[in-house]
């Protein structure tokens, strides 16, 4: 018996390839109504796509500090549909709708959006698109020396301070730090804090040891105090290193 007999429509080659998923990592754009709402493609079929949407814009009507809201909006702002901007080089552009949204299920308590791709993907596309990101090699990070404490800022152009933090260890491109206080609610400090490089400082008392900025990657703990990651750049200099523990030899 022939391979396909018993099938009264056999899959073509494309349309089998058709429901393949693949992670990635790739910046887009989605642009909708008068939003161009910035995010990562996270995962990625010839017909769909998921977007971590990075930071939802101000939304008429719509309270930013409300998670569901803010997806209502956005969903609203896309009822007409969508064109997925993936910013790669020789970038590609495609029209699409969107069926799926979650509330904070992003890896930054962000909303994560379903795209209905209007047409596949070519193969083209899909060769320069469907890249599975390396792995991240976490940094090992050293405890902070207990007799030469420092703090790290969270500014804003705008407000100014945003929140301040202990640091408890560091790396020369990432920190570890605790906050504490009244205002330590995980959920408020990641709106507060958003998902996007923000000015931040390092200081020992009246001394400035650091100035750069800094993302808030991840936030651990339901109370006080709530720990986070923190990546930085530039690299820790040694006024900061010095306050860090020698590295132990095996």
């Amino acid at each position: 018996m022939k391979a396909d007999e018993g099938q009264e429509n056999p899959p073509k080659p494309t349309e089998r390839r058709a429901g393949r998923r693949q992670r990635i990592d790739c910046p887009v754009t989605l642009h909708g109504g008068r939003l161009a709402v910035s995010g990562r493609a996270i995962n990625l079929s010839r017909q769909g796509v998921a977007v971590d949407v990075a930071e939802v814009p101000p939304l008429d009507g719509v309270d930013p500090r409300d998670p569901v809201a803010r997806v209502r909006g956005l969903q609203q702002a896309f009822v007409g549909g969508v064109v997925v901007q993936f910013r790669v080089p020789q970038e590609v552009r495609i029209p699409a709708k969107l069926v799926r949204f979650g509330t904070g299920t992003g890896e930054h308590g962000t909303p994560i959006l379903g795209m209905r791709l209007a047409r596949a993907l070519a193969d083209d596309e899909w060769a320069r698109l469907a890249i599975t990101p390396p792995e991240a090699v976490p940094q090992r990070l050293r405890p902070v020396r207990k007799h030469m404490p420092f703090d790290l800022s969270l500014l804003d152009p705008v407000q100014g301070l945003l929140a301040r933090c202990s640091v408890t260890a560091g790396a020369p491109g990432s920190l570890d730090v605790a906050f504490t206080g009244p205002r330590t609610d995980p959920a408020l400090l990641r709106e507060r804090l958003g998902t996007a490089p923000r000015p931040a400082r390092i200081d020992a008392g009246p001394e400035i040891l650091w100035i750069g900025t800094a993302v808030v990657r991840e936030l651990h703990g339901a109370t006080n105090p709530v720990t986070a990651r923190v990546e930085i750049a530039p690299a820790l200099p040694g006024s900061v290193l010095s306050r860090l523990e020698t590295p132990r030899t095996p």
